[in-house]
């Protein structure tokens, strides 16, 4: 059993980055916001279901629907909170080039973009409004909205696979691909922009 992309000759399962990064950006337009910036992963160092560049690339279609594509919309660097720490004092040090709002490619980089944005004073969701993708427990402690993908969903179900496979239920032939649902989860880090 393989997560997070498909894989020939063996079964898998993963969430669909595409329509996951354009429903997060999506919700940021719905309320108001004009000015988006990507925080992501370095496009040179992603693993091999392409998780980055689908995740920056459907933010951009998002933005381009909306007309709201700019020149400045994508800060690369580690996919963890250290990295979006990094995206975000880059992204918010200038008050006259500050975006009102930020897709961060995983809640640890969403994290990473409200420390910073709170040690720049930034008031979130006031000031700047953050979404993140993944479901990390740690995103109800800091009221971050959220694409949950049920990352607990998936480890049962990764279990469940495994055991069967060493009970012998293992089809050798199957390369089947299931895509997790994953669901807007709203908290207290999005609002619309400032007026």
């Amino acid at each position: 059993m393989g997560i997070g992309g498909q894989i020939p000759g063996i079964p898998t399962f993963s969430i669909d980055d595409v329509r996951t990064a354009h429903k997060a950006t999506q919700h940021l337009i719905d309320l108001g916001h004009t000015t988006l910036v990507h925080f992501g992963g370095d496009q040179e160092k992603q693993l091999d279901f392409e998780v980055h560049s689908n995740r920056l690339k459907f933010f951009r279609l998002a933005l381009a629907d909306a007309g709201l594509s700019h020149d400045t919309d994508f800060y690369a660097d580690d996919f963890d909170i250290s990295g979006g720490y990094r995206s975000a004092l880059k992204a918010l040090g200038d008050p006259k080039y500050r975006p009102t709002a930020i897709v961060a490619g995983s809640d640890e980089i969403a994290i990473g973009g409200m420390t910073a944005a709170r040690e720049l004073r930034i008031r979130i969701p006031e000031d700047l409004s953050i979404i993140g993708i993944d479901g990390h427990p740690l995103g109800e402690t800091f009221g971050l909205s959220t694409m949950n993908q049920h990352p607990s969903r998936q480890g049962s179900m990764a279990v469940s696979e495994a055991l069967a496979q060493l009970g012998g239920a293992w089809d050798e032939s199957d390369d089947s691909h299931l895509e997790v649902q994953v669901d807007l989860k709203i908290r207290a880090s999005t609002a619309p922009p400032p007026a």
